[in-house]
């Protein structure tokens, strides 16, 4: 009986892995060559795709079972790009692959925060492109009330970025994850009586 259950992998005694929040440091997303998208191919700033990144986790990096570099493309498969309108939150979940062999489950409510499109323009800048502008873009050192305004359509006053909480687990416990991260979600748009990271220490404890 011993042999038997050796024959399985041990599981973690830590029922959360990580909660992470994955969002963009405003860098432009780069192919496998090293070469930017195309802007001027392109109808709108919602089409501009960002590198998407972890921004901030709990609990630090656990030198026996680190956070997985890629999580952050897992939690954005389709590229982290803008929003002309706001969206309602939205929840899935995707599978990594450990080291050892294991499946570490990954549970992510998507989020969209307002941003002024003067910031996400900024990005552009400070990324280094080296390709074509699009003519929709105002150019540099022009604002909406000079002579060549940028297209009010494609550029408007305000944007909304994607961001995703996400739990990571070997667990599959996704009905859980869906509630927590939920009400983490609701407390973060209220006046909680305790910080919020106090319900994501005790919840990843």
């Amino acid at each position: 009986e011993h042999q038997h259950q050796s024959q399985f992998p041990q599981m973690p005694t830590r029922l959360v892995d990580y909660f992470c929040v994955i969002g963009t440091e405003g860098k432009l997303e780069r192919d496998n060559q090293g070469r930017h998208q195309a802007l001027d191919t392109l109808e709108d700033l919602s089409q501009v795709a960002f590198i998407p990144t972890v921004v901030d986790q709990y609990p630090p990096n656990m030198p026996s079972s680190p956070l997985q570099s890629h999580v952050a493309s897992f939690a954005f498969p389709d590229s982290l790009t803008p929003s002309l309108r706001e969206k309602p939150p939205q929840f899935y979940t995707f599978v990594l692959t450990s080291e050892t062999g294991g499946r570490v489950y990954g549970a992510s409510l998507l989020i969209w925060e307002y941003i002024e499109s003067p910031t996400v323009l900024e990005w552009i800048k400070n990324s280094k492109y080296d390709g074509k502008m699009p003519s929709w873009l105002p150019e540099p050192g022009r604002s909406k009330g000079d002579d060549k305004p940028a297209d009010d359509d494609a550029v408007p006053e305000i944007l909304f970025m994607p961001k995703t909480l996400c739990v990571l687990s070997h667990y599959p416990f996704h009905n859980a994850w869906r509630t927590f991260l939920q009400q983490l979600y609701r407390i973060s748009l209220s006046s909680a009586p305790l910080p919020i990271e106090r319900y994501i220490a005790n919840f990843t404890a």
